[in-house]
């Protein structure tokens, strides 16, 4: 037997045999989509947790460039809704320290 004449018995003859049907790649795709948005929102979990963690410790500045982050590069998202209350409880912390500068600001880049 020839190299060749091995090759024509394990092949498929029909091409159609290798490519997937539509149902399959949808299918896929879906289940990439998904696993993605599980991914992208563990990840996002752990950035909110992160500033959490960051106020907590007393690290204003830290907290609140990560909530400016997620609010704005993840709009939708429920990441971003919780960054939104929590620079919204921040700013009126401030307003009642007497920082209504810095409220301010806050509150104007919240609209």
């Amino acid at each position: 037997m020839n190299e060749n004449s091995m090759t024509d018995r394990t092949e498929p003859r029909d091409s159609a045999q290798l490519t997937p049907g539509p149902a399959s790649v949808t299918a896929c795709r879906q289940a990439d989509a998904a696993a993605n948005v599980g991914a992208e929102s563990a990840l996002l979990d752990r950035l909110l947790g992160m500033a959490h963690d960051y106020r907590q410790a007393g690290n204003r500045n830290q907290a609140m460039e990560m909530y400016w982050a997620l609010r704005e590069d993840y709009p939708g998202t429920r990441h971003a809704q919780c960054a939104g209350t929590s620079l919204l409880e921040m700013a009126q912390g401030y307003e009642r320290a007497g920082a209504t500068h810095r409220a301010r600001a806050i509150y104007t880049r919240l609209l």
